[in-house]
């Protein structure tokens, strides 16, 4: 079967670019032949030796103008000839594809807040017009397939959670920690929608109770001039010698924190349109036994078990967070089951997993 892959990007740096990477990676040897058209920038070296044409234009994220995309239309049939099925891994790539596709099936990955744009946004009207003509769709998540589906149905749809590659993290259950400051750890831009500001209120809570915890918060750069509220937060709260920003990191890095860390968080928020398509950290922080804290109404819904590898509280209550925090950290053999049943998730959620339930959704679509 070969299959051509279109995406923003294949840096693994960057989630859609992890998502893209690790899908193509694990599911070549499933006797999937890909061909991956991207942009320019940094391919992620697990692919070198893939034919991979860098030819999408940069830019253009509502979409790109018809005389633009007409002159690139031949470039990218040529670039997947021979291809049966054209997979689309990022919604913003979608006109690409279509222009590609011909009479050839077209699948898009549907993450969240992209699948969801186009179709109250007039502006991301070359999206909507290339999403609605795909023949299937697959959702990184159910919740965002309930927020997607009233408003597009496809002929054919699949929630195909995201994977995690657990050839990167230990997959070993924890003992509960104990005689030393709590580490909470914290992974994702900075940005409004992922809810710092009240991570930091949690942290606050908890030490006004008398909770020895430190919190770091990985993403981003750590000039207040990024998230200027998460930083007025930590500043009013007096939490500044409490909290590490640890900016960008690079895997090896995010590793070693996952490593000292005792406990995973993360507190994001819908903000308009915009929501939390998944959240492959709390995966990550699961394959590194680490416990878990979402925030419900998101993708964190499909990403952690609530009361089996974590917990899962109201957005926008800080109050709550502390509570959760608190009760998993407080409770040595609750952390200790939820640390062994995270692994087991994760392990669930493998790409070699995720990655066999796509192929069998191609099968399907391909008839």
């Amino acid at each position: 079967m070969k299959v051509a892959y279109f995406t923003v990007t294949l840096d693994p740096k960057n989630g859609w670019g992890r998502y893209s990477t690790d899908l193509v990676r694990y599911i070549a040897p499933l006797g999937v032949e890909p061909t991956l058209i991207t942009g320019a920038g940094p391919v992620a070296e697990e692919l070198r030796g893939m034919p991979i044409s860098q030819i999408l234009p940069e830019g253009r994220p509502r979409g790109p103008r018809r005389l633009a995309l007409w002159l690139l239309a031949g470039k990218l049939r040529a670039a997947t000839q021979g291809c049966e099925l054209i997979h689309v891994l990022t919604e913003l790539t979608a006109p690409y594809g279509l222009a590609a596709a011909g009479r050839r099936p077209m699948v898009v990955t549907v993450h969240g807040t992209y699948g969801l744009v186009p179709f109250v946004d007039p502006s991301f009207r070359r999206i909507r017009k290339a999403l609605v003509r795909a023949r299937a769709v697959a959702y990184c998540s159910r919740y965002t397939q309930r927020r997607v589906s009233p408003l597009w149905r496809p002929p054919m749809e699949e929630a195909i959670l995201n994977g995690v590659d657990t050839e990167r993290f230990p997959m070993q259950a924890r003992p509960a920690p104990s005689g030393r400051p709590a580490r909470i750890l914290s992974i994702g831009g900075l940005k409004e929608r992922k809810g710092f500001q009240y991570l930091v209120e949690a942290l606050a809570l908890l030490r006004g109770r008398g909770r020895d915890v430190r919190l770091g918060i990985v993403g981003g750069e750590v000039s207040k001039r990024d998230a200027p509220e998460v930083h007025a937060r930590i500043e009013s709260l007096g939490m500044a010698q409490f909290v590490d920003l640890h900016g960008s990191a690079d895997e090896d890095a995010v590793r070693r924190l996952f490593a000292e860390a005792d406990l995973f968080a993360l507190a994001p928020i819908n903000v308009e349109t915009h929501f939390e398509g998944f959240g492959l950290v709390y995966l990550e922080a699961a394959a590194s036994g680490l416990p878990c804290v979402g925030t419900a109404d998101n993708g964190s819904e499909d990403a952690i078990l609530h009361e089996r590898n974590g917990l899962l509280v109201p957005q926008r209550d800080s109050k709550a967070l502390a509570d959760a925090i608190e009760t998993i950290l407080g409770d040595g053999a609750r952390y200790e089951a939820m640390s062994r049943e995270g692994v087991q998730w994760a392990e669930h959620q493998s790409w070699r997993n995720v990655a066999a339930r796509m192929r069998a959704f191609y099968e399907k679509i391909l008839g």
